[in-house]
């Protein structure tokens, strides 16, 4: 049996300045998890804060399924988000994909996907896992 690869999802928005409620508010969303920024002793920024939100699928959706669960539980708050995002806020959608066979090596993402999250401003960073493990049915 072919397995189908396995892909996990989230969308992180990073600044050195982040305030987690303000962005939960302007959003309209709670994030799954955020990180407030680190600093070093001397006031400069040790590590960036981080407000995030992951997809809700299970890892045998498509890449593209978890793209658009995520885009759809922003889809109230889009016009906010595109303003959000301007230097020094960053977003990007990071996508993990496990592929556990040779016969599948690629990923097609669709073109209105695309221009969405360009338009918004996110950019897109997937990840490639290879995985020689096969479930045996």
């Amino acid at each position: 049996m072919l397995n189908t690869p396995k892909s996990w999802i989230t969308l992180i928005i990073q600044t050195d300045s982040l305030d987690a409620e303000k962005i939960s508010k302007t959003l309209k969303l709670n994030p799954d998890y955020f990180q407030d920024p680190e600093f070093k002793e001397d006031g400069s920024v040790e590590e960036s804060g981080i407000w995030q939100i992951n997809s809700l699928l299970e890892p045998e959706e498509s890449l593209e399924n978890h793209l658009w669960n995520i885009l759809k539980r922003l889809v109230q708050s889009r016009t906010e988000l595109k303003n959000l995002i301007q230097p020094p806020v960053k977003a990007v959608f990071y996508c993990t994909t496990e592929f556990m066979n040779q016969d599948i090596s690629n990923i097609r993402l669709s073109s209105r996907l695309l221009l969405l999250i360009g338009g918004l401003g996110i950019d897109l960073e997937i990840n490639y896992i290879e995985n020689d493990e096969i479930d045996q049915e």
